[in-house]
């Protein structure tokens, strides 16, 4: 009896080795038959699921937005106070730093070997991001932007300077800046709120003053006309 291959998963495992792969020996150096050699397929398997060495970096971000979820959403219950949820933010991205800087590396060679694929690439990286961000912190989708952005670039400083940024250390800083970011964004919009309903006032105030202004223009003549 034949045995029954789950391609899903199979595919899942590929790309879990490619990962390793080529945060060891990087994506430009890497010819399909040497990844092929490395992870230990025939090169038939190998194009039969990844017709082309890009199409391995494009369906590595989905795989990799899969990964991340599993291991980013149950620890951020809406249930849970804000200021445990930042917390647990900052833990997160400290034990999971070097994932995210060989996924920000690959993401870098995508961009170089396919412009118009990297973009839609990434956005459908991002995307689910930014629901979860906004699931678990109750932000709206452009605050959940500017909080995965910062994220990114917390990512990118460790990645460029190692000698200088650490985890630990700056990780310690960012539930306040998170928090800052979320109260400010409230603020401004209560600010806004506030601003809208001042504006409606004058309107109406001015409404009511043109009311009685024409009124008193016209008392006069009314008593002009009386006996």
């Amino acid at each position: 009896m034949p045995k029954t291959v789950d391609h899903d998963e199979y595919r899942r495992e590929l790309l879990q080795k490619c990962f390793d792969l080529f945060g060891r020996m990087g994506f430009s150096n890497a010819t399909m038959r040497q990844i092929a050699e490395e992870i230990g397929v025939s090169t038939g398997t190998l194009y039969h699921y990844f017709p082309t060495k890009v199409s391995i970096l494009e369906q590595m971000f989905a795989w990799a937005v899969e990964q991340d979820l599993q291991a980013f959403s149950p620890q951020l219950s809406p249930d849970l106070p804000l200021a445990e949820r930042l917390t647990r933010i900052s833990e997160f991205y400290a034990a999971s730093g070097s994932f995210h800087q060989r996924l920000l590396l690959l993401a870098l060679d995508l961009l170089r070997h396919s412009p118009s694929g990297s973009e839609k690439a990434f956005r459908d990286f991002v995307e689910p991001f930014k629901e979860a961000i906004s699931k678990s912190l109750g932000t709206d989708p452009k605050l959940s932007e500017v909080i995965l952005t910062y994220l990114v670039g917390f990512a990118l400083h460790a990645l460029l300077t190692p000698r200088h940024f650490s985890y630990a250390e700056h990780g310690r800083f960012m539930p306040d800046v998170l928090r800052a970011l979320i109260t400010g964004s409230e603020a401004r919009r209560e600010s806004g709120n506030g601003s809208a309903s001042r504006r409606k006032g004058r309107r109406r105030g001015r409404a009511a003053t043109d009311d009685g202004t024409t009124h008193r223009r016209r008392q006069p003549i009314r008593n002009r006309v009386q006996p």
